[in-house]
């Protein structure tokens, strides 16, 4: 698996344009164990690209080859993400992952759309 630039060379706190896909990223956050992700924005699309702390104490995306058919693979390494859509289709995915997570109702008031 390929390793990525330490996030934190790549990007600060205030979201700066990151050098190496034209997109802004947030900050990894850290989620369980050494685990993490972080919020990519490219062209107005959001998505979750799955995270690993280093031995560095750094989280590095995580990249590898999809599986394409039965016994093939991708030929270049991609990051591992999860495409959310624009920022409207974003926040009602997040919304509907915390209701399953959760099972709470989330009203119209947190919905921005």
């Amino acid at each position: 698996m390929a390793k990525t630039p330490p996030l934190t060379s790549v990007v600060g706190p205030d979201n700066q344009e990151d050098r190496r896909t034209g997109g802004s990223m947030s900050e990894a956050i850290k989620t369980f164990g050494k685990n993490g992700l972080e919020i990519n924005v490219y062209k107005e699309e959001f998505s979750l690209i799955a995270t690993h702390e280093g031995k560095d104490g750094n989280h590095y995306q995580q990249w590898g080859k999809a599986k394409i058919g039965k016994d093939s693979y991708s030929d270049k390494d991609r990051p591992f993400k999860i495409i959310l859509g624009d920022k409207w289709d974003a926040e009602r995915v997040l919304l509907e992952v915390l209701h399953q997570i959760t099972g709470n109702k989330y009203s119209e008031e947190y919905v921005s759309f």
